[in-house]
């Protein structure tokens, strides 16, 4: 009666680090709002904007499912989309219910990583609780949530991730084939985590080993052959997982003419070498997104998480506890997750950016992490000890976000005034950041920061956003070498070019870094516009790489 009640405690005192650590994390996101929209997240809006100003956005949205958009890349995500109508619907162009909703669904994770770990210690195990709420915690605390659960994008990664723990909270442990209806609930997941994004690829072949270490923990498993029987056993399990996937490939094959690309220039690599350096930008997001904190951060982290490899190892060689194989299977998913995109294109960004692509590895890492630090008062200490390191780096990744979003409210609420005082004849350039240390700012959305649905009014005619690499089409279009007809009624008239902005940081305002008119010597004028947009402390970044 005793060891149960301390059983009890235990639990509870678990319990309440896994609510303390969301409490935090929730806090931390807070701080951010009232949000914004970055990037890409304006070219959503746009096509969203538009269907719906056409009463056509409930056709829009169902011919996600077998029209691809028109975007350049072979991107096949219905269900996201379908996320973003109904929050357009909700919140309109309020960015801080967007950001809520993927922060909602980031704890929704949470919550299903920790039930998969209790669910899949054996009862008797007294580190449950401590396992469960370990690898909770660890996902909550993802070290680079800005890009995630912040920038609207990651809402693909968030709900591929909750599909994907759906998919594999329908295997448990022992020899206890799925019926008809477990079955159909695997497949319909597995087809939800790969319409709501194409990195969930790997997951029906990453769940082999998952399958097999889970079967081969059960008590129905003999004490000879017992492994053998448990791969025969997941093979079985996961051919209809297999043959779904079969069929989705066939799907994108008849929709780009091709089952695995993303993006058509995307290669296979030549050479291990090749593949080593599409994953050497891992360091970058490691090192940058965790912002102030920098390389001892990432230094901190990988020894940890080499700690907790180095654990997984030990168990499974002195073959306990009973999860150890378990623990193991999930890390080999975890690096074969990591890996995947390096197939085709550089797992991330020499800018840091690029994170959202580990948040799905990031979910075996968290189960795998609470399996090997749940036993014993020394490891549990260690994995508190990584979950404070991982809100450290999460505080620093969100910071850099909040405070990207911000300016960009401002600059938005600036370009009304600007577009009148350039007044119905003229046009100019607000010259800004492709991204703002790792996030990304008005890439892609150069036309969207002017322009409904965001601006109460379009401005396009009089103003719009640019980066240092769009200005030699600028320089054509006010020279006059390439025809361009902003006003509805006429051409652009050279003369009309008032001369390119920037915004200052330190002002709160949009300063004039060129005075307009005409530009006789490219070269010349862009050398002057860098000139003075460092001498007028325009945001960093607005100058170009060189900056």
């Amino acid at each position: 009666m005793q060891r149960t009640g301390r059983k009890a405690t235990a639990g509870l005192r678990w319990a309440v680090f896994a609510m303390v650590v969301v409490l935090v994390v929730v806090t931390l996101h807070a701080r951010g709002w009232p949000g914004g929209f970055l990037s890409d997240d304006f070219s959503h809006l746009d096509w969203i904007h538009r269907a719906d100003l056409e009463h056509g956005l409930g056709e829009w949205t169902l011919q996600r499912f077998w029209q691809p958009l028109a975007s350049g890349n072979f991107a096949w995500r219905p269900l996201a989309f379908a996320s973003y109508v109904l929050d357009w619907r909700l919140f309109g162009t309020t960015a801080a219910g967007w950001q809520a909703t993927n922060l909602a669904l980031h704890l929704a994770n949470v919550a299903l990583v920790g039930g998969l770990a209790w669910k899949w210690l054996p009862q008797a195990t007294a580190s449950r609780a401590a396992a469960a709420a370990i690898s909770a915690a660890v996902l909550a605390a993802f070290p680079f949530a800005g890009e995630v659960t912040f920038w609207l994008v990651g809402r693909f990664d968030l709900l591929a991730a909750l599909f994907a723990l759906s998919f594999l909270a329908t295997f448990r442990s022992g020899h206890v084939g799925a019926g008809p209806w477990r079955q159909s609930l695997r497949v319909a997941s597995l087809i939800g985590a790969l319409l709501a994004k194409e990195s969930a690829m790997p997951l029906p072949f990453v769940a082999l080993p998952i399958a097999a270490a889970l079967a081969a923990s059960g008590a129905d498993v003999p004490a000879t052959g017992g492994a053998l029987r448990s791969v025969k056993f997941a093979v079985r399990e996961l051919l209809p997982a297999w043959i779904a996937f079969a069929g989705y490939a066939l799907a994108r094959q008849l929709l780009f003419g091709t089952p695995l690309k993303v993006y058509p220039a995307s290669t296979f690599p030549h050479s291990l070498g090749e593949l080593l350096d599409r994953i050497a930008p891992l360091a970058a997001v490691a090192t940058r997104q965790p912002g102030e904190y920098g390389a001892p951060w990432a230094v901190a982290l990988a020894l940890s998480l080499a700690l907790v490899t180095a654990l997984v190892v030990a168990d499974v060689v002195r073959r306990r506890p009973s999860s150890a194989p378990l623990a193991a299977a999930l890390l080999v998913a975890a690096v074969a997750y990591t890996i995947a995109p390096a197939t085709s294109i550089p797992v991330a960004s020499p800018l840091g950016d690029g994170a959202r692509s580990f948040y799905l590895p990031w979910l075996f890492v968290a189960l795998a992490g609470g399996m090997a630090l749940a036993p014993g008062g020394a490891r549990r200490a260690l994995g508190a000890g990584l979950v404070v390191l991982l809100l450290f780096g999460q505080q620093g990744s969100l910071r850099q976000w909040h405070e990207a979003a911000a300016t960009l409210r401002q600059v938005q609420a600036a370009v009304p005034g600007l577009a009148r005082h350039v007044g119905p004849d003229g046009y100019a350039l607000i010259l800004l950041p492709d991204q703002i240390g790792v996030a990304v700012f008005v890439r892609n959305a150069q036309g969207g920061v002017v322009s409904r649905p965001t601006q109460a009014d379009d401005h396009l005619d009089r103003v719009a956003g640019a980066t240092w690499g769009d200005l030699p089409t600028w320089e054509r279009r006010f020279t006059g070498d390439e025809p361009w007809a902003p006003k509805a009624d006429r051409p652009f008239a050279v003369a009309g070019f008032r001369g390119v902005y920037c915004w200052n940081p330190a002002t709160a305002t949009l300063v004039a870094i060129d005075a307009g008119g005409a530009i006789a010597d490219r070269g010349a004028w862009r050398d002057a516009l860098r000139g003075n947009a460092l001498r007028l402390g325009c945001l960093p970044g607005t100058a170009g790489s060189a900056e």
